[in-house]
């Protein structure tokens, strides 16, 4: 039997340096066997193995010409490393050869024509595009003051390719909006400035790349437009997803709807103005008489949730509906329909007035272009979220979470309907792990739930595709965990339910005694109030090195002062949220002791979670062990997982929940974990 092309490749990384592990070399196999047998893989690849090499080599070494292979990564980090490190080593130090480009969602890309414009209004209306700009303006946006010049300047002379990430600034949100676009308002190569436009020179650098490197929720929007609309058809690709946990939840995300009740009778209102610049298109015509109807069965909607949204708000003022009520039921199937063929409509004549139009297009026929392209998408999200509305609980079907949520500004209070599913695996099932010709691989550091992959094969459904169409595979971490120790020590209360405000203040007042002043500390919370409150109450000396998450807008921020505080002091403490148990990376000296205040259950107000609780417990199953238990789980072993990043790392966490210890799940979630020592009481 011929070895895999791919050992010759690893052969010559050896010899250029490349450090052979065995653990990575078992999941090369894994993965190099799921693509000729065009099976889809899911790999739990401990931390350490080096993941990426462990699916570029035998993939880029396999692959035929004609394929291309796209790896699909949940944040920018790892997109960076694959570009700027990962990949050139491959190319630098081996016989492989290959192209590579990064995709992301167009409204990453600058949209010339918009900037253009946006640049002419502003000249025109100063005062009032001013006035404008400022009442839009997050007091949370951390963005730098930058003008329509200097962004045209940057663009025209080739320092700025267009892309929003590689400006050098931070960009405001309210002004990315001015000059960034959308699929349903993008004309294409009808555009003027289609030749110069950043987003389509990366689709035509993305012609001639053997190797896509982009985020889930593009892979995503391929998905739900039909698989190969965006990135390359199926027969041409083969698929990695790695950060795989990561990926049933943003799907789930990708999936989800909202619109408004007032908001949109205010867009709708803009139809007749929109009619009047169209004369002698039938279609046009026929939309203004719907547009009353919508605009009327809106304003019938907004007076029946208002009637009863006291009654039925829970205690984050949103109205989790269960069941719908009756009086929404004839309202809401209306307005999905009136919706849907409105949209029907307006793209009808989309359709009609491009074949109308003869050359380049002019800039008032582009104004058209794009307004149409604002109705068509803004109508289709609302039959979708109407549709969705309508959609009750049936038994062997993922439930939809339905919520209305208030929305309160200085003029006026309006409400706005959030309808998502609670699963994305039909969806999944459908459009993507059948359609998949060369295989898939999944992979992440932790994938398996409480030791199992059924939890995941479960909520991506993957478990209903034959047993000869999937595996399962767990490479170990090949680090040190032995030399480093995970203690629970004895505490007087016990986290959870009633006991939570008695366990913060024991927490607030344990922490200054643990917290060690020679080295970094990581501290992960699961509220901000008992972040707050621990903060607050902290000794002078240890307030004066501790960071707050909150305070930085992203991770990597984070991660400078944190260094910068350990090579002025000798150490710093940084305080977080949940969120920093997931892929925070601090090496070394940088995280020496890792303190888990609690134990994180996803709590029922949730609206999803609260929905996904109703139909376990409609349908007699274990909600404690089928819904929070797994999530818990795979939390747990990542907050953990922070301590120990290179094999030099040795360290201390520190649980401050006994039920880890007390209550009898505690055992399974610790039988999780890498071989720590354990030190309890």
């Amino acid at each position: 039997m011929q070895e895999p092309r791919f050992l010759n490749t690893l052969q010559s990384l050896i010899q250029n340096g490349f450090s052979r592990r065995e653990e990575q070399v078992g999941m090369m196999h894994v993965v190099h066997d799921c693509y000729q047998q065009k099976r889809i893989g899911v790999i739990e690849g401990g931390t350490g193995i080096g993941k990426s090499f462990a699916y570029l080599v035998p993939l880029l070494a396999s692959r035929t010409e004609e394929q291309c292979v796209i790896v699909a990564t949940s944040n920018t980090t790892l997109q960076n490393q694959l570009i700027n490190k990962d990949l050139p080593y491959l190319s630098i130090n081996s016989d492989l050869q290959f192209t590579v480009v990064m995709v992301k969602g167009r409204n990453r890309y600058l949209c010339p024509y918009r900037l253009y414009d946006s640049a002419e209004f502003e000249q025109q209306n100063l005062d009032n595009f001013s006035q404008a700009a400022s009442s839009e303006i997050d007091s949370n946006d951390e963005a730098d003051d930058i003008e329509f010049d200097e962004l045209i300047s940057a663009f025209e002379s080739g320092e700025w390719n267009g892309d929003r990430d590689a400006y050098p600034k931070v960009i405001p949100k309210w002004l990315w909006r001015e000059i960034s676009t959308t699929r349903h308002e993008c004309t294409g190569k009808r555009c003027s400035h289609y030749v110069v436009c950043p987003y389509y020179k990366m689709r035509n650098d993305m012609k001639n790349a053997n190797i896509i490197v982009t985020n889930h929720d593009v892979l995503l929007s391929d998905i739900n437009l039909g698989a190969g609309k965006i990135l390359p058809k199926p027969e041409n690709a083969i698929y990695v997803i790695d950060e795989a946990h990561a990926f049933p939840r943003i799907a789930v995300r990708a999936l989800k709807k909202e619109s408004s009740f007032k908001g949109t009778i205010t867009w709708l209102k803009k139809i007749d103005k929109f009619i009047t610049d169209l004369p002698g298109y039938i279609q046009a015509i026929k939309l203004s008489p719907l547009a009353e109807q919508l605009s009327e069965d809106l304003s019938n909607a907004y007076h029946i949730i208002n009637r009863n949204f006291l009654s039925q708000q829970d205690d984050n003022e949103r109205w989790v509906i269960e069941k719908l009520h009756d009086d929404l039921q004839d309202v809401a199937k209306n307005i999905e329909n009136t919706a849907r063929e409105m949209q029907q409509l307006i793209i009808s004549l989309r359709k009609e007035y491009v074949d109308f139009i003869s050359g380049v297009i002019s800039k008032s026929e582009l104004k058209q272009l794009i307004q149409m392209g604002f109705f068509e998408s803004k109508l289709g999200t609302l039959a979708d979220n109407w549709r969705n509305l309508q959609t009750e609980m049936v038994l062997g079907q993922a439930p939809i979470a339905r919520w209305i949520r208030k929305s309160e500004s200085k003029k006026s209070q309006d409400y706005r309907l959030v309808t998502a599913p609670t699963s994305a695996a039909n969806d999944l099932c459908d459009k993507f792990w059948h359609k998949a010709k060369n295989g898939i691989i999944l992979c992440s550091a932790t994938i398996r739930a409480l030791n199992s992959f059924h939890h995941y094969l479960r909520i991506t459904g993957l478990s209903r595709l034959k047993e000869d169409q999937r595996l399962t595979y767990v490479a170990p971490s090949p680090f040190d965990y032995a030399s480093s120790t995970l203690s629970i020590p004895k505490m007087k209360t016990r986290a959870g339910g009633k006991n939570n405000a008695a366990h913060a203040d024991e927490v607030t007042n344990y922490l200054p005694r643990i917290i060690k002043k020679d080295a970094g500390t990581l501290v992960i919370f699961t509220s901000a109030t008992m972040l707050q409150q621990a903060y607050d109450a902290l000794p002078t000396n240890l307030k004066h090195h501790t960071l707050l998450q909150k305070d930085y807008s992203n991770l990597q921020l984070l991660t400078e002062a944190h260094r910068l505080y350990i090579e002025k002091y000798g150490f710093s403490i940084i305080f977080g949220l949940d969120s920093c148990a997931e892929g925070f990376d601090l090496p070394g000296e940088l995280c020496e002791h890792v303190i888990i205040t609690k134990l994180k259950f996803n709590t029922p107000t949730d609206p999803v979670m609260a929905i996904k609780r109703l139909y376990l417990e409609t349908h007699g199953h274990n909600v404690f062990h089928e819904l929070y238990m797994p999530e818990a789980s795979i939390w747990f072993t990542q907050a953990v997982g922070r301590l120990i990043r290179t094999e030099t790392d040795r360290g201390n966490v520190t649980v401050l929940d006994t039920r880890l210890t007390e209550m009898g799940y505690g055992k399974q979630l610790l039988d999780c974990l890498p071989d720590f020592s354990l030190k309890t009481g």
